[in-house]
């Protein structure tokens, strides 16, 4: 069985599109599942300055460490 979830589209059809998808049984949109910000670019960001586009380099710069992803095969 496929779950389904209430979402919401902030800005739909540009590039500061962003998804939010609602807990199940939050009638009220009041439960925030997550969040999806998807494409090449958006001017969304966090304070820090992560944003879409960013290079593992820069990333590995914010966490102050390496890290490596899996399951991108």
């Amino acid at each position: 069985m496929e779950e389904t979830y209430n979402n919401s589209l902030l800005f739909p059809g540009t590039k500061n599109q962003v998804e939010f998808i609602w807990e199940e049984d939050s009638l009220h949109f009041n439960t925030l599942l997550s969040f999806k910000i998807a494409g090449h670019q958006t001017e969304w960001k966090t304070k820090e300055g992560i944003t879409l586009g960013n290079t593992i380099e820069e990333l590995e710069v914010f966490n102050k460490k390496p890290f490596t992803f899996y399951g991108l095969e």
